[in-house]
């Protein structure tokens, strides 16, 4: 502000070493009206008025407010020049409306006239979500056999993602959703575990468990001895409903895991546990005399 006589300071103002004028630095638009006197305190008003302060950054679009992960991006602005770098390559012009659509770690910079910046940081990810096989296995569980569900599958852009199967009982048939696995011996089948991983930028995989719930011991369908006569060896041969383990290196499988063999060289009366696939327990009495 400039007068024609000496002027008394004002505070907030810079009065001029021959008082004729006074200074200020605003950093917002205003629109006020100054009162200014001289040194006999006649006063006078100045209106000042400034539009043209702009501490307000570029407006960059395109982006989802929280995500920093695309498959593809098309980034937008409203004023300003920019540059994009990618993976601290090199630092090359931006042009509004551009797809960036080749994976990698980018910047975009964008300064408006008054230099005010905006910077927003994205990756772009095509790859998706893996899974570990050896996770995904078929399993058998017996009665009251407990298993975490939750299976990890591993990005390279996320880390590690924890999935929750959907789980379905008895796919080929009852084909029943049900939200967990029953090992209390109430609901022996199969079940079908799918997992669906997905990361941030929406890259997804998919992956199947298949898990047989087995809580009933296998039935004894047979036990025979090779002879009744008196004899220097005796074979007992035991029979399953179902598939067994063995349960000791002394018994010999058939082929298809049902029927069960040893030679008994000796009188012998004792228990043998046999367990089927699930580990669940079935006792034989042999009685060798």
């Amino acid at each position: 502000i400039t007068a024609d006589e000496k002027l008394q300071p004002i505070l907030g103002w810079t009065l001029s070493e021959n008082q004729m004028s006074m200074t200020k630095e605003y950093e917002e638009n205003v629109d006020e009206v100054v009162t200014v006197s001289d040194l006999a305190g006649n006063t006078a008003e100045a209106k000042v008025v400034i539009g043209n302060i702009d501490t307000t950054p570029p407006r960059i679009d395109g982006f989802t407010e929280g995500k920093s992960s695309y498959q593809t991006v098309t980034p937008t602005f409203n004023e300003g020049v920019a540059t994009i770098q990618k993976d601290d390559g090199e630092v090359v012009e931006f042009t509004s409306g551009t797809e960036v659509n080749e994976e990698g770690t980018y910047v975009i910079v964008v300064t408006d006239a008054a230099d005010n910046m905006n910077t927003v940081h994205f990756t772009i990810d095509k790859t998706q979500p893996v899974f570990n096989e050896e996770d995904l296995e078929a399993i058998t569980l017996k009665k009251s056999d407990t298993l975490d569900l939750t299976e990890i599958a591993t990005d390279t852009v996320d880390g590690e993602i924890e999935v929750e199967p959907v789980i379905t009982f008895n796919p080929d048939s009852d084909n029943e959703t049900v939200e967990s696995i029953d090992t209390t011996g109430a609901k022996d089948g199969v079940y079908k575990l799918v997992y669906t991983a997905t990361d941030e930028a929406g890259n997804s995989t998919t992956g199947e468990r298949i898990v047989t719930v087995d809580g009933t011991p296998a039935t004894v369908v047979s036990v025979q001895k090779s002879t009744e006569d008196v004899s220097n060896e005796v074979t007992i041969v035991v029979k399953f409903s179902e598939k067994m383990q063995l349960p000791d290196e002394e018994w010999s499988a058939s082929d298809d895991e049902l029927t069960f063999t040893k030679k008994y060289t000796e009188k012998t009366k004792e228990t043998v546990v046999f367990k089927d696939k699930a580990g669940n327990e079935t006792s034989v009495s042999i009685d060798v005399n």
